[in-house]
């Protein structure tokens, strides 16, 4: 079972979070790297981002695979 969660910080994370884009943000997108306005440093997530994925990517995969 995998969740590909990098790729969907890359896609809807932005909007998911309520953030508009910053020109790093659309920089980093290009680059397929998560966008610097979802992390606290060049690995980790901040809570914009921990919250985003948590509540809206990861609760809707583990409702829709009945988990």
């Amino acid at each position: 079972n995998f969740v590909d969660v990098r790729r969907w910080l890359i896609d809807k994370g932005l909007a998911a979070a309520g953030i508009t884009p910053t020109a790093q943000d659309l920089v980093d997108i290009g680059r397929d790297v998560v966008p610097g306005s979802l992390r606290s440093d060049s690995v980790h997530l901040n809570a914009s981002g921990y919250a985003a994925l948590g509540a809206q990517c990861l609760a809707a995969e583990i409702t829709a695979r009945g988990w």
